[in-house]
């Protein structure tokens, strides 16, 4: 059996207004408690939903967190995996390694 993750948006400012005027009243959730302990207002959507809000975010204006539920009934976490970090590249960890080791003989 495969559980369909619920998506939620938690939005601030004029991201909210963006996402009200995209998705119908009932979908609004106020006072959601999240697993960190936290109570949150969110917006329930799909992630077709939020693949848009990833697009349009590029351009500054949008801020806005992602969180999900397992099931019906399972806790709101944040979304991990919604901006990935760039690791650097091996050239460049070598790099910074020899100067930290530079800086530490310095001393």
């Amino acid at each position: 059996m495969v559980s369909a993750k619920v998506w939620y948006v938690e939005a601030t400012g004029h991201t909210n207004e963006v996402i009200a005027a995209g998705l119908p009243a009932e979908n609004a959730h106020t006072g959601v408690l999240c697993r960190d302990g936290n109570k949150r207002d969110l917006w329930q959507c799909d992630y077709s939903f939020i693949a848009k809000l990833l697009k349009n975010e590029a351009s500054g204006f949008l801020k806005f967190q992602i969180f999900y539920r397992e099931s019906a009934y399972g806790a709101v976490k944040a979304w991990p995996f919604l901006r990935k970090r760039r690791r650097p590249s091996r050239i460049l960890r070598k790099a910074l390694a020899k100067k930290s080791l530079a800086r530490a003989r310095r001393k």
